[in-house]
């Protein structure tokens, strides 16, 4: 029956067998994000799309598979027909009715389209190795076997790929036309250059039961709890170089394109949510593409239609109201065409040594522009750039007036003026980490997401959607930890130490922190550990230090929350970690953590006990005990 599957893939617009997979059992790892895979199982056949893959690649998938579907069954090459081998277990003649070939497949098959994460257990079931134990059909195990080893061993991932940076260039593609950053992109194969223009820009903004459409002094103005629709329209021309490197002087216009985002703000409701894409549906005449996008996760091409005017303001536009004399943005982006403004309250907790904000004294139309001592030179003049903007543009969603002319003001770290203090509540420098004794940090942070997958450790690079070749302070996000399955694992590379960061485990009464799922984690974290120390040791090789720290969700402490740009306390989750032992602030360090949780022996009271002590493999207790109190 296995010899029955088939596995097709997209290449050069047909389904073309994937031999390495053509006839054995599916594992995990054939799945490619930017892939789209046809799965025929005879009264099965899925259309599987990674999340990576493009609309046209899964419209073209379904289209062909349509096809083969339509085309009906033909196994007479092989020993069984998946389609009528039920019918036959059991028998000793074979009915004439079992065909192994048919034009039209039975009404009871199933043709299915799926995407990456939301798989059907139907479909989970015939994997192999499916990481979720829990949503796979099996049959009861037999009571024959003699050992039953429940250790989990999980391999080391190759370290050297982490060494290696990632210089993946920011590309941004739409009916399979690459459009990099918005504003052009070079194919060095083809050795074409695309040159992309912007032909108009319309915004709406959602409410739950109705939309407007934005004028244009308020195009780039964002509410963190509201939803908007972006309606790009871009033409894209293409040319070529001459053998002298420069730009031919003939190119081609192609036709006018556009491209709705949805972008979402971190706090919109998902009824507003819903609208937004139901409106998506009626504005869309010419069934251009629609992208949905996240607050803070932004693509360059995206930040690119504002020119470094766009602001994300804190609540609901119908809410706010622009009295409020103090408003404190922080600057994000690092290519000045790219820089957006993200609304913080007004505290010393959100200084950042590394960045740059912006202080609005509406009252008086004041802009103070304060910079920390470690802000890169390039950070700061996007700061000042974009308050000379605010200055020109005015946008009545800042609350500043147009009676006055602004008067930007810079501050540097540590020369504050007092009604600079007195507008961030006191200065109180406990409240945030300061810089003032260190050197310039010119690197850009690296974060990896940690899991095992079949016993295979591997570390995921998280990459900013606007990244660029200059230094970048803040990367990530917060909700890049939190926001993924729990409990998780993320390395941050810090360049002069690395911090683990652990998460918590969900409190939804149905999980057993001391059963296999416990055993496991437990194994990630001594892995987690180890590939850290290792890593560490290849790009240092010259120290025997190891400042390498292990924080938990909830309860890090302020030298790891000043490596974000923005930072919501969870009490909540917070209130989990204390329940399981945990500390508020505590930073552990890697190697002490590591040698507790490989103690090999432990006395029986300990072993008696509930919980466990952390590392302790519940299935194996008796390798715990020394030879005295084994005997």
């Amino acid at each position: 029956m296995i010899d029955t599957n088939m596995v097709y893939e997209i290449k050069d617009e047909e389904l073309v067998p994937l031999e390495k997979y053509w006839g054995t059992i599916p594992k995990i790892e054939m799945l490619d994000p930017n892939k789209v895979l046809v799965f025929d199982f005879g009264s099965e056949m899925y259309i599987w799309s990674g999340k990576g893959a493009s609309t046209d690649k899964k419209k073209l998938a379904t289209h062909l598979a349509t096809e083969m579907w339509q085309e009906g069954y033909d196994y007479t090459e092989c020993t069984v027909c998946p389609i009528s081998a039920a019918s036959m277990i059991g028998r000793r003649t074979v009915s004439k009715t079992d065909l192994k070939a048919a034009e039209i497949r039975p009404k009871w098959c199933l043709l299915a389209k799926l995407t990456q994460h939301v798989e059907t257990i139907l479909f989970r079931e015939k994997f192999l190795d499916w990481p979720n134990v829990s949503g796979i059909i099996r049959i009861r195990a037999t009571k024959n076997k003699e050992n039953v080893d429940g250790t989990v061993t999980i391999e080391m991932c190759d370290i050297n790929n982490l060494l290696e940076e990632n210089t993946t260039p920011v590309d941004f593609i739409l009916e399979g036309t690459h459009l990099g950053r918005g504003t052009g992109w070079y194919d060095n194969e083809l050795m074409k250059q695309f040159i992309i223009t912007t032909t108009g820009l319309k915004v709406w903004h959602i409410d739950e039961f109705s939309h407007s459409l934005l004028d244009d002094s308020s195009v780039g103005q964002f509410y963190s709890a509201d939803s908007y629709i972006v309606h790009w329209m871009y033409s894209v021309t293409v040319t070529g170089r001459e053998l002298s490197g420069l730009p031919s002087k003939h190119s081609a216009k192609g036709r006018d394109r556009s491209v709705y985002f949805i972008w979402q703000g971190q706090s919109a409701s998902l009824n507003e949510q819903g609208a937004a894409a139901l409106l998506t549906i009626e504005l869309d005449n010419d069934q251009a593409p629609q992208i949905r996008v996240v607050q803070g996760h932004e693509p360059a091409a995206f930040l690119n239609l504002f020119s470094g005017k766009m602001i994300v303001h804190n609540g609901k536009k119908m809410n706010t109201k622009c009295d409020e004399r103090w408003r404190l943005y922080i600057c994000r982006g690092t290519l000045e065409s790219e820089v957006s403004l993200i609304e913080i309250p007004c505290s010393t907790r959100q200084l950042r040594s590394r960045g740059s904000l912006i202080l609005l004294d509406t009252k008086n139309n004041k802009i103070y522009v304060w910079h920390g001592c470690n802000s890169l030179p390039h950070i700061k003049k996007n700061a000042i750039n974009a308050a000379t903007k605010l200055k020109k543009n005015q946008p009545q969603e800042t609350g500043l007036t147009s009676i006055n002319d602004k008067e930007i003001l810079e501050i540097n770290e540590g020369m504050e003026p007092e009604e600079f203090i007195n507008a961030l509540g006191q200065m109180n420098k406990k409240l945030y980490i300061s810089l003032e004794k260190d050197q310039l940090q010119e690197h850009t942070p690296r974060l990896f997401h940690l899991s095992s997958i079949s016993k295979e450790f591997k570390c995921i690079e998280i990459l900013c959607p606007h990244r660029a070749s200059l230094p970048t302070p803040f990367p990530f996000l917060q909700g890049d930890l939190y926001q993924v399955h729990q409990p998780a694992l993320f390395l941050l590379d810090n360049k002069n130490e690395l911090w683990i960061w652990q998460g918590w485990w969900p409190n939804t009464g149905t999980e057993d922190q001391s059963g296999s799922k416990a055993v496991r984690w437990q194994a990630e974290r001594r892995a987690a550990m180890t590939m850290a120390m290792q890593y560490w040791q290849r790009i240092h090789p010259e120290t025997n230090k190891y400042p390498i720290y292990l924080v938990w969700a909830g309860l890090e402490p302020l030298q790891f929350i000043n490596l974000f740009p923005t930072w919501t306390y969870r009490d909540d989750i917070a209130e989990l970690n204390i329940e399981d032992g945990r500390n508020p602030g505590e930073v552990l360090t890697v190697e002490n953590e590591l040698i507790r949780l490989t103690q090999s022996t432990y006395p029986p009271a300990q072993l008696l006990q509930r919980p466990l002590p952390q590392g302790v493999d519940p299935t194996h207790l008796e390798l715990y005990l020394s030879q005295q109190h084994f005997q």
